[in-house]
């Protein structure tokens, strides 16, 4: 039985340790031929090399996994063309228009809605009056004529400039 290394260079590096035999070689092949010279023992004496391993699976595995990818985009589409005609259906009314109030439920509902808000309206009119709406801001007045007075008399009910009496 031999022992084979290699070495950092890449060479082939095969040990004989029953007679401490080393042969060093480039190609494998040669090495082993020069061992089996060297050490004299024949092809019989050695035992069979182990056969390549079979590749795990075969070649029916290899078939199978090829057509599984090779289908696997076909699913895909039949899986977005079902997901999008649900969205499409919803989109164009299928089952959010069933839910929805119908035109005539909507006309009567705000028929009530203007009857109550007139009603209201007519009970505000009977109360307390409405409140005013805010009157806009007055322009600032021009430049004063000359002839006016800075200063003017009170007023002759006996109001003055900042509405206290008295």
């Amino acid at each position: 039985m031999y022992q084979l290394r290699q070495s950092a260079t890449g060479q082939f590096v095969l040990v004989h340790p029953a007679t401490e035999t080393v042969v060093v070689a480039d190609d494998l092949r040669e090495a082993y031929d020069r061992m089996r010279a060297l050490t004299g023992t024949a092809a019989a004496d050695e035992p069979a090399a182990p056969a390549k391993p079979a590749p795990v699976g075969g070649q029916g595995a290899k078939l199978g996994m090829i057509a599984v990818l090779a289908l696997l985009p076909f699913v895909w589409l039949g899986a977005l063309h079902v997901s999008l005609g649900r969205l499409v259906a919803e989109l164009r009314g299928g089952t959010a228009v069933k839910d929805e109030p119908s035109a005539e439920e909507i006309r009567t509902r705000l028929d009530r809605l203007e009857l109550r808000l007139d009603q209201q309206g007519a009970d505000d009119r009977r109360g307390a009056p409405r409140p005013k709406a805010p009157r806009p801001a007055a322009a600032a007045p021009a430049a004063v004529p000359a002839a006016v007075p800075a200063t003017t008399a009170p007023a002759a009910d006996g109001d003055d400039e900042t509405g206290d009496e008295g």
